[in-house]
């Protein structure tokens, strides 16, 4: 079928030459990565969220009264 991506032959090719570009100098532009947002979780707040994911979980989503002996 046309327009299917089957259908559509794509060939891909490397150019051989390299490039390098100017970037910004290290003192005015930071590359280093922010923590992940679990490595700083305290466990009070790790335990808040939880309770809040279980209670949302008990209220918005049907449970079956076997599956919910389990939890």
């Amino acid at each position: 079928m046309p327009g299917t991506p089957r259908s559509l032959a794509r060939n891909i090719s490397f150019n051989p030459r390299i490039q390098f570009h100017d970037t910004w100098p290290s003192g005015d532009y930071d590359r280093r990565g922010e923590i992940a947002t679990c490595n700083r979780l305290t466990p009070m707040l790790a335990q808040q969220i939880k309770e809040e994911l279980n209670t949302f979980k008990m209220v918005s989503i049907a449970v079956l009264a076997i599956i919910d002996s389990f939890t």
